[in-house]
């Protein structure tokens, strides 16, 4: 609520309406994974994988029926890029019910507590990595035409593809480990990094190529 206000104070024009649009979606997005990771975490994957595809469809299918009868600017796309992940949201919670029966107590606000001060690392280092991957198209925004940039972003978002498949398959694969012992879960956790590393830099040149 607070950035929501400063960036309506502060923004003009269309950064404004980007700002606001960003404000709203990151509670959304991070409720949603978050009820992802507590489904993964209790190995019921179905509507984690439900919830994942929804979004993007949603998005596709609504920007392509709304460009066919209107015309279509940002504020229209940013739109309903933002409604088309409240469903997921709305079905995370309808299927979770994360406020009907027993409540954790002490046990549950411990783990919660546990579990908020052990993921800062990786909420830093999911930013940090998310920096790398989107800085050259936010150079390339910068510096080059429209047209420019969209045709590098088209070979950009092609990388897309391996990244989702090895993001699919890591989760699926991490979450069934977290039944093991902690010295099994380090030593698998360890080979899969390299096999994960391996698969990342024999996939590279498929960028070059397409």
């Amino acid at each position: 609520v607070l950035l929501g206000a400063i960036a309506a104070i502060l923004l003009q024009g269309p950064l404004r309406f980007v700002g606001i649009a960003v404000v709203i979606y990151a509670p959304l997005y991070n409720i949603t994974a978050t009820l992802q990771f507590s489904l993964q975490g209790a190995r019921i994957f179905r509507p984690v994988a439900i919830a994942a595809v929804v979004a993007p469809a949603l998005f596709f299918a609504s920007v392509l029926a709304w460009a066919s009868q209107w015309p279509s600017g940002f504020k229209e796309v940013i739109t309903l890029f933002v409604l088309a992940w409240c469903v997921p949201l709305g079905f995370l919670l309808v299927w979770t019910k994360p406020l009907s029966g027993a409540r954790g107590g002490t046990v549950g606000k411990g783990l919660a507590k546990e579990c908020v001060l052990s993921g800062w690392p990786i909420l830093l280092a999911n930013t940090g990595v998310m920096l790398i991957t989107y800085a050259d198209r936010l150079a390339v925004s910068w510096a080059a035409t429209i047209q420019n940039f969209a045709q590098y972003s088209l070979a950009a978002s092609a990388m897309a593809v391996p990244i989702m498949a090895i993001q699919a398959c890591s989760k699926v694969f991490f979450s069934h480990l977290a039944g093991l012992a902690p010295d099994g879960r380090k030593r698998i956790y360890g080979v899969s990094s390299r096999m994960l590393l391996i698969a990342w830099a024999v996939l590279l040149p498929y960028y070059f190529a397409l």
